[in-house]
């Protein structure tokens, strides 16, 4: 990791920062897609049930 040249180093570190970064993200939606989906379809189901008292 002691490249001669600063713009490979500045590609490699934008490089390693957006794996870390894709990997945090992919961890976190696949921990948290399920709760996620949960309350999305709670809304929905509150949303129908609002919009019929409004009719």
């Amino acid at each position: 990791m002691n490249p001669l040249n600063p713009w490979v180093a500045l590609a490699e570190m934008l490089i390693l920062l957006g794996m870390a970064f894709g990997l945090g993200w992919g961890i976190a939606w696949a921990q948290y897609r399920k709760p996620i989906e949960r309350q999305q379809q709670a809304i929905r189901k509150q949303q129908a049930a609002l919009s019929k008292l409004t009719r």
